[in-house]
């Protein structure tokens, strides 16, 4: 099939340009912040903290929310959270004191969780079926590769700030870090010009009793890998710049390559996702692709070479992550659409809970110096998801899928 943006509405074309820069934005801040925390004088334990409030308050928030995210004005609510994370990051570079930046970071959280949560469900709702993976795909690989770009800008423009003109490095960074606020802007303009989805609109009913009216078990069912992987990522993914600078003493500019190679290779891989899934079920893509991405973890932390840093960092990712499109309308095809809205958000919840955890155990280890300890407990919980996935799904896509008659899209 030969795919055209044209083949999409107006409405699923601004979208992607909205997410093209949101992509930018937490692309930047993901490489960014933590040196930015580092250069102002925090620790690894005050960061990891930070991190893992962010993530926290994003999941409290959403969890609370979830019942309603398919009857409120999804649109309206997407360009507040824009003014909310403009905003934390406006804060951000005016202040360095650790409680101002904790209430900040609970606002960030809060803001790209929702942000995150309601990309899926409202492209579900603004997408042809016959379309959506070819959607998921390219909305993923401008994630992915828009990271080369915010990469390669991160890791240059500081130092180019300091070398052609008198701004120090702190003043430098909190430029740089401007830009992510600057894009979250254009974000919000971007959701001004698409319509408003229709709203399923429910009766008012009290949170617990909304709560009874989900299919929670096949929520659990579903999002269970989530928790899991959530877990192992954020002991090893949120940190893994401080890893590289802490104990690998690689400068900015070496991060950002790291990090703009990944994001390169890791589009490749993922813009020929559609492609291969018409030779694999869904679910047997998935297991294979990240099994594959094991033995980099263990390459990672048996090696000082920038090279085969390079080449595991690239390829653990590239092939975590390559199913994510196919994992992503797997999960939202296995329920009706009035309850899509509700389990993202209930995923969302899932993985900012598991990354808040550890993530705050991870900065504890690096504050101690031990850094590849969490990225040993990250391997091991991989292995363990898999073998979930193996076994809970393994060839039996149709069970979860035939219900809403989704099968005959994959």
């Amino acid at each position: 099939m030969k795919l055209k943006l044209s083949y999409f509405s107006k409405n699923a074309k601004l979208f992607l340009a909205a997410n093209f820069f949101y992509s930018f934005a937490m692309n930047i801040y993901f490489i960014f912040f933590n040196l930015y925390l580092l250069e102002i004088g925090k620790n690894e334990k005050q960061i990891g903290a930070i991190a893992s409030i962010s993530a926290l308050s994003g999941g409290i928030v959403i969890l609370l929310i979830s019942p309603y995210l398919s009857s409120i004005k999804q649109i309206r609510a997407l360009k507040i959270s824009m003014v909310g994370a403009f905003l934390s990051i406006l804060g951000y570079t005016l202040t360095s004191d650790f409680e101002f930046f904790v209430g900040l970071s609970v606002l960030f959280g809060a803001s790209t969780a929702f942000f995150g949560t309601m990309q899926i469900p409202i492209s579900m709702k603004i997408v042809k079926q016959s379309m959506r993976k070819y959607y998921f795909a390219i909305s993923t690989a401008i994630f992915i590769l828009n990271g080369t770009i915010a990469n390669g800008f991160t890791g240059f423009f500081p130092d180019f700030l300091m070398k052609h003109s008198t701004f120090s490095e702190i003043l430098s960074y909190k430029i740089t870090l401007l830009s992510v606020g600057i894009s979250f802007i254009l974000v919000f303009i971007f959701l001004k010009f698409i319509d408003e989805p229709e709203r399923i609109v429910t009766e008012k009913v009290p949170f617990l009793k909304n709560i009874k009216n989900l299919p929670i078990k096949k929520f659990i069912i579903i999002g269970l890998p989530t928790f899991m992987i959530g877990i192992g990522a954020g002991l090893m993914v949120p940190l893994f710049n401080v890893y590289f600078k802490q104990k690998l003493n690689f400068s900015l500019i070496e991060i950002s390559i790291i990090f703009m190679v990944s994001q390169l290779v890791m589009g490749m891989f993922t813009l020929i996702t559609p492609i291969l899934t018409k030779r694999f079920r869904p679910v047997t893509f998935i297991f294979l692709t990240q099994a594959l991405s094991l033995p980099f973890i263990l390459m990672i932390i048996c090696t000082k070479s920038i090279i085969f840093v390079t080449i595991a960092f690239t390829l653990r990712a590239s092939f975590m992550n390559m199913s994510r499109p196919i994992q992503m309308h797997f999960e939202m095809a296995c329920f009706k659409t009035e309850y899509r809205a509700a389990f993202s958000a209930f995923k969302s919840f899932f993985w900012n809970i598991s990354w808040a955890i550890s993530t705050l155990i991870a900065g504890f280890f690096q504050y101690k110096k031990i850094f590849d300890v969490p990225l040993y407990l990250t391997f091991f919980l991989y292995i363990v998801t898999l073998l979930y996935i193996f076994i809970k799904f393994f060839r039996k896509e149709e069970q979860y899928l035939q219900e809403v008659d989704e099968l005959a899209h994959f």
